[in-house]
């Protein structure tokens, strides 16, 4: 989906498919992984939207333990017939 929409954890708007693509590439330090708990969905059928809204925490790539974590929410859209992100926004609260 190219109008993708994301405030990172820390704050930071990424706004499009390319500038996404491009936060990713200038990544640096150790590589990480997030998992996302959900805690409440709501689906529109007819609208074709659905919201979701839970906890995340990311891990380095080579642990178990979570060294980050807080909230989320985000927003899907049906397209021909597969739901996708449109847009998440994530809120860092726990540094561990």
């Amino acid at each position: 989906m190219d109008d993708v929409l994301i405030t990172t954890g820390a704050g930071t708007l990424i706004s499009g498919k390319k500038a996404l693509q491009d936060y990713i590439k200038r990544a640096s330090g150790p590589k990480m992984y997030w998992i996302r708990t959900p805690e409440e969905i709501k689906v529109n059928p007819e609208s074709k939207l659905a919201w979701e809204t839970g906890t995340w925490k990311g891990y380095f790539e080579d642990s178990d333990k979570p060294v980050v974590g807080g909230n989320y929410s985000a927003q899907w859209t049906k397209k021909s017939g597969i739901w996708l992100i449109q847009s998440q926004l994530f809120v860092t609260l726990t540094l561990e």
